[in-house]
């Protein structure tokens, strides 16, 4: 008799087991007009599990046509999470339902879970304005900074020649910025790359209201810098070689020399040193690759591009 409770305390204990069944709880904190954070709590029996946040048709769309369950994608797609996890998603459309996906990982199985969430609309029935700052301008690239103002919902915001302009016209240009370029809903602070030198440029920008009424759009005219001869020896009191280089670059001045700082396009320091003497070299290995400037001062300062 002992052997046969024995057995069915093992049956019914193997079967509890066996039904135990990982779990995740997603508990929405807070949502505002981009973003959603939402709270994960794992049960005992979740190894870890992938979260994951779309619209409910992408995901049904993308798992359609690649023939797979929606599970596969946030296991493929999401980020694994081994314990208790508080997470953001930033950078959302306002007025938008979500989908929040928690895939949990067992000992045997897997389970979906899924909580929906909204983002907060944006925008007021007032007219849309943004404004464009334009800044950093060099020759080739310029930082175009556009913030949106509070009764806006939505922008969008791009840049053309005033030659491009001139020669399609207004109406095409707001058609081109409002179906061509992706849509804003936060301050777009933007370094424009590869410009050309010596040009004219427009920076445009265009938005609407809540009620899906556009605003007028803004223009902000500016020139990039003519070619530099800063480089060349007849007229530059200082030289540098190898330019490009992407380990050190030797500086030879004809002055005296105190201090030697490189900046970003964005008119960030990322290198100092002191330095004394005519003849000294600037460690810019650990640059990441691009454009900057460097900058060499006593009781005056010189300036020269290097790459």
């Amino acid at each position: 008799m002992k052997k046969f409770y024995s057995f069915i305390l093992a049956i019914i204990f193997g079967v509890g087991v066996a039904n135990a069944q990982p779990v995740v709880n997603i508990n929405v904190l807070n949502t505002t007009t981009t973003t959603v954070t939402a709270e994960f709590t794992p049960n005992a029996e979740c190894s870890s599990y992938y979260i994951l946040m779309s619209d409910e048709a992408t995901m049904t769309g993308f798992a359609q046509m690649m023939g797979c369950p929606v599970s596969d994608l946030v296991q493929a797609w999401g980020i694994l999470c081994p314990s208790d996890t508080i997470y953001t998603w930033t950078g959302q459309a306002p007025s938008t339902e979500y989908t929040i996906y928690a895939l949990a990982i067992g000992a045997s199985s897997s389970e979906l879970y899924t909580q929906v969430a909204s983002t907060s609309s944006a925008g007021g029935e007032g007219e849309s304005v943004i404004s464009i700052v334009v800044t950093d301008i060099t020759e080739t690239s310029a930082r175009v900074i556009c913030t949106p103002n509070d009764q806006t919902a939505v922008f969008y915001d791009g840049l053309v020649t005033r030659e491009f302009y001139d020669e399609v016209g207004e109406d095409s240009v707001k058609q081109i910025i409002k179906d061509g370029f992706y849509p804003q809903y936060a301050v777009d602070d933007w370094v424009w790359a590869g410009l050309a030198s010596n040009t004219e440029y427009y920076a445009l920008a265009i938005g609407k209201n809540a009620n899906d009424i556009w605003g007028e759009m803004a223009i902000q005219s500016f020139s990039t810098l003519e070619p530099s001869s800063i480089n060349n020896p007849e007229n530059t009191t200082f030289t540098c070689y190898p330019n490009p280089s992407d380990n050190y670059i030797n500086v030879s001045t004809t002055f005296r020399t105190e201090k030697a700082e490189v900046f970003n396009l964005l008119g960030q320091v990322v290198y100092t040193e002191t330095v004394s003497g005519n003849n000294f070299t600037v460690n810019v290995s650990r640059l990441a690759p691009g454009t900057y400037i460097l900058r060499l001062s006593n009781s005056e300062t010189f300036a020269t591009k290097m790459i």
